[in-house]
């Protein structure tokens, strides 16, 4: 072979290496973005049963479910995490994907920093490979959530916080140095209102009787930002009034269902009934606006317990610690009182009934016109 001709060979396998190179290695999997990535959670569909199947929550559902009933049982959720097909065309082959429930500094870039922050690891680390095969999913409960990293851990349930979900992505595990960090790291989008703080009772609660009936009235307190109503509970004799309740409506008992056996309780009340803001002593509707019920269908001379609860838009409520105790009394107009002291004048009908101010009228124009005769 002539130098020429050797020089040409060696020249086009060097300018072919690359080539073939570029073909069969994946691309680099540090081009990967969060938004290649996605965080989602399921709940079950059917919390009373234990082998119910498990559907997403809407970010707006997940608002509602996640408050201090779900921080006092161990609700299973699942939380789903993909590789979407963005990020599965980058072909990684190595790498892992941590969640972390935390801060942002849980997913910061120094390991100092992350080694400072209170965080907890959501299960095991996941490999991306397996990722890209299909979403992969990690159990976990509602009360993990709220004892996670960065959840004030002395404040029970009665918090206001929001946790986040983060994903700390290792493309290249010989670095330890999360290659997608900080707040360019997958996170939950909407993250989770965990919201168990109960807004502040109405005050001035009153309750008169009525014919068959309570009228109660309240006053509103200080106006919060996720105030959402009022609930009127009664009860007769510690006993459930309205069998079925007709006011167990989809308002409040919603947000009940997800732990049936575990309900919100509240301190500090008079009455055991009230405790328990079970949803069978509910005896009006969710008032959203209203400071006044009136609770119909009763029978007079039998004493009612009577309290009302403010209702936040995360389904927690206030403690009802000012229980009222009054009887439905039957009601006499002015022409009922007339006729049971021994008046006998029939007078105008008005409505069907005798008016008793027509009968003394005309009783005043008749002694007027025999004065004259």
């Amino acid at each position: 072979m002539s130098p020429r001709l050797c020089l040409a060979v060696l020249a086009a396998s060097t300018l072919a290496t690359p080539a073939l190179a570029q073909q069969t290695n994946p691309t680099n999997p540090a081009a990967l973005s969060a938004e290649d990535f996605r965080i989602r959670i399921m709940s079950r569909n059917d919390p009373s049963k234990e082998d119910s199947t498990f559907s997403f929550l809407p970010d707006i559902e997940a608002k509602l479910f996640f408050n201090r009933a779900r921080c006092e049982c161990e609700e299973p959720i699942k939380i789903v995490v993909d590789l979407l097909p963005t990020g599965v065309a980058k072909r990684p082959t190595k790498g892992t994907f941590q969640l972390v429930a935390g801060s942002v500094q849980c997913v910061d870039a120094a390991a100092s920093v992350r080694g400072g922050a209170r965080c907890t690891n959501l299960g095991g680390p996941i490999q991306l490979t397996n990722m890209a095969r299909g979403p992969q999913e990690i159990p976990t409960t509602v009360t993990a959530l709220f004892k996670a990293g960065g959840v004030p851990q002395d404040a029970g349930c009665a918090i206001e916080f929001q946790q986040t979900l983060f994903g700390l992505v290792d493309a290249d595990p010989i670095d330890s140095t999360p290659d997608l960090a900080g707040t360019s790291a997958p996170t939950l989008k909407e993250g989770i209102a965990l919201d168990g703080k109960a807004p502040l009772p109405p005050s001035e609660v009153t309750v008169t009787g009525g014919n068959d009936a309570l009228e109660v009235k309240w006053t509103r307190a200080d106006l919060m930002n996720d105030q959402n109503g009022f609930l009127v509970f009664c009860s007769r004799a510690e006993m459930q009034v309205f069998k079925p309740s007709y006011y167990s409506g989809d308002e409040y008992q919603s947000q009940r269902t997800v732990c049936p056996n575990k309900m919100v309780t509240a301190t500090g009340g008079e009455s055991e009934a009230f405790e328990r803001l079970d949803s069978k002593f509910l005896c009006s509707d969710l008032l959203t606006t209203s400071t006044e019920w009136r609770i119909k269908g009763l029978q007079n001379g039998i004493l009612y317990q009577v309290g009302v609860a403010a209702v936040d838009t995360h389904g927690n409520a206030s403690p009802i610690d000012n229980v009222l105790v009054r009887a439905p009394v039957p009601t006499v107009d002015f022409y009922d009182a007339y006729r049971a002291a021994g008046g006998a004048a029939s007078g105008c009908a008005y409505g069907g009934r005798a008016s008793g101010g027509a009968a003394t009228l005309l009783l005043l124009l008749a002694l007027a016109w025999r004065r004259r005769r």
